[in-house]
């Protein structure tokens, strides 16, 4: 562990892993912690130990993974597998290894210089302090020719839904883990953002469209977004963000879609239980001013 904390002393290293919305948590961490501490964020990759089906999605924002000797590599896969095994607490007191409780009520208060940090860090909170600092680093490169979301009928807002599928409802237990947001929430959430904001164009974004169109059969003004699994993730992150209000799923790829959204005045509405029975508002994923359902 020693070895890997002098490795480089101006440097905190960023574990990384998941898709890109959680590989964009990790990047806003360690901007918020390398400002804090006048370091320099350093990111490793440890996507494809972790989900084979994933990749590092971060170069549309010009952002690199760091080449590590062998040993390196070897020593952070072995903090990972013990922080599994173990669990935060176990090594939570080594100081400068930052591990993400998520079960902790304790604030995010350390004091220590954070060396090796390692979790997902989904809270807006974390990084408020540098907002416009991860901002200004998760600006999209323009948009394929082509993906560009046709005009709203008659300049009616325009509204992405998020109906997130795939990994979270693969599996009984993915599902109970994921809590996979049913037609009924969809319909739900679609006929709130109405009522608040009057006639509206909805850009419905899936990876599973055909089942959307089956189970939801959404009514009203709308275009379904084709998912083409073989383009950069970026790409519908950006169209949806593009977007004027939103609806998300529990997934922090909508979440940072509609996040990273410069609409004035935007309406976001998200489930209001995020993983199984865990309470939106209690895990404080969501800034105050979206509207949980």
């Amino acid at each position: 562990m020693l070895g890997i904390c002098q490795m480089r002393n101006g440097a905190i290293w960023i574990i990384v892993r998941g898709g890109l919305g959680n590989q964009m948590f990790q990047v806003a961490i360690g901007t918020a912690l390398a400002v804090r501490f006048g370091l320099c964020a350093k990111y490793v990759d440890l996507i494809a130990g972790d989900d084979l089906t994933r990749k590092w999605e971060l170069g549309c924002f010009g952002i690199s993974a760091q080449r590590l000797p062998g040993w390196a590599n070897t020593a952070f896969r072995l903090l990972l597998s013990a922080q599994r095994r173990l669990g935060p607490a176990a090594l939570g007191h080594l100081p400068g290894v930052w591990i993400e409780d998520q079960n902790s009520t304790r604030p995010f208060a350390r004091t220590d210089t954070p060396r090796i940090v390692s979790g997902y860090w989904q809270k807006p909170q974390f990084f408020e302090d540098v907002e416009y600092a991860v901002r200004k680093q998760f600006c999209f490169p323009d948009l394929p020719e082509g993906r560009e979301l046709s005009p709203a009928v008659q300049g009616r807002p325009k509204v992405a839904i998020h109906v997130r599928r795939g990994d979270y409802a693969d599996t009984p237990a993915a599902r109970q883990l994921r809590l996979v947001c049913g037609p009924d929430w969809y319909r739900a959430a679609w006929q709130e953002m109405r009522d608040r904001l009057g006639p509206c164009h909805a850009f419905v974004f899936s990876d599973d469209v055909h089942w959307v169109k089956k189970e939801i059969n959404f009514d009203g003004a709308l275009d379904y977004m084709d998912f083409d699994p073989s383009e950069d993730a970026w790409v519908d992150m950006a169209s949806m963000s593009s977007c004027d209000h939103f609806i998300i799923s529990n997934s922090s790829y909508s979440w940072w879609a509609a996040f990273l959204s410069t609409s004035a005045c935007k309406v976001v509405i998200a489930p209001r239980l995020w993983f199984g029975r865990r309470d939106t508002a209690r895990a404080e994923i969501c800034p105050s001013s979206w509207v949980l359902l």
